[in-house]
């Protein structure tokens, strides 16, 4: 049985959804390591590190903040406080887990894996997107545009959900805020991806005048 090597979870608020998450894991998990955005959470279970942050670092800065943490995995699980593990999902999600892949469960990116080849090509989550929403969508076009496309794996495993967005909609003022810096990412996005287009145009422009 090879053991899950490091579960990262970022949360802010609802440590109670988060101990049904922790209390849910049913397979081995050598680290676990919640980076708890509101410096309030403590805990004495076995093999969990809590990192108690003394500002919000943002889902892409936590994500990679648990990287970082265990530079030497050969992947790396992140989950969140949003859905919990059914009997056997770890498990199943452990197996489509490798260096080369990134494996997504039923709940896209609330819980997935990646392994630590795409971080050596791809690299880090883009910390611009701030606080949440996008960076996502911007590491699958990057890794795209690493021709890593086929190193995607979307899995069927399923995961029972809370809901989407447990964090925003369990907070009116993060809510609010979200809906503000939600626009500010998908711009950021669009601009950035519509410079690098420009930039591929020219470069192809380039060589075919050669």
């Amino acid at each position: 049985m090879v053991s899950v090597p490091v579960l990262i979870i970022p949360v802010i608020n609802r440590f109670d959804l988060l101990e049904l998450v922790l209390d849910s894991i049913d397979y081995p998990v050598n680290n676990i390591l919640i980076i708890d955005n509101s410096n309030s959470y403590t805990t004495n279970r076995e093999n969990t590190h809590v990192l108690n942050m003394p500002a919000n670092l943002g889902v892409a800065g936590s994500w990679n903040l648990g990287i970082k943490c265990f530079p030497h995995a050969q992947y790396w699980m992140i989950g969140s406080n949003d859905n919990v593990w059914i009997p056997g999902s770890m498990k199943m999600l452990n197996e489509e887990s490798n260096e080369n892949t990134l494996a997504l469960s039923s709940e896209d990116w609330n819980t997935f894996s990646i392994g630590s080849n795409i971080i050596k090509k791809v690299g880090l989550f883009d910390e611009n997107y701030y606080p949440a929403y996008h960076e996502d969508t911007d590491y699958l076009e990057r890794m795209r545009l690493h021709n890593m496309k086929d190193c995607i794996k979307k899995t069927k495993i399923p995961m029972k959900s809370f809901g989407a967005g447990t964090t925003m909609h369990s907070n009116p003022q993060f809510l609010q805020k979200n809906n503000l810096t939600g626009e500010a990412n998908r711009l950021y996005y669009m601009e950035k991806y519509m410079v690098m287009k420009n930039i591929m145009i020219a470069i192809n422009g380039i060589f075919n005048d050669v």
